[in-house]
């Protein structure tokens, strides 16, 4: 997570040997992504202060 200085969010959409979208910017904010399965992996890193984060999804 080295482009993200002070937090993150990494989102795993089913590769789960490599790493997820890494998530730090307001470009990310009302994207829309598609799972390969019904399993996603999320995880946040904080380094200074906090993060709140957001998630909105959709079973199809």
């Amino acid at each position: 997570m080295e482009g993200c200085p002070w937090q993150a969010v990494e989102v795993n959409l089913g590769q789960f040997d490599l790493y997820g979208m890494i998530m730090c910017c307001q470009s990310a904010v009302g994207q829309i992504y598609n799972s390969l399965s019904n399993l996603v992996a999320i995880r946040g890193v904080v380094r200074y202060n906090q993060l709140t984060f957001s998630l909105d999804y959709r079973i199809v």
